[in-house]
């Protein structure tokens, strides 16, 4: 088994993540896109690290973890 050791998901806003500065981060990172690319790489799944030191964060992170165990 295959396991990508770290992994952000977002749902970008710049008042949600202002030490985004990067115009390739400034966007949504979400499990939908990463699944298919994890696959092709031959990965089973992903340590999913917070972007954000936020209970609302965690709760939403927990939730992804639902819909894509």
């Amino acid at each position: 088994m295959r396991i990508d050791a770290h992994q952000h998901f977002w749902s970008y806003t710049p008042e949600a993540y202002p030490w985004i500065r990067s115009e390739l981060l400034a966007r949504d990172y979400l499990p939908e896109e990463l699944e298919p690319q994890m696959i092709e790489a031959g990965f089973h799944g992903t340590i999913l690290v917070q972007a954000q030191s936020r209970y609302e964060e965690n709760a939403w992170l927990l939730g992804l973890l639902e819909a894509h165990p």
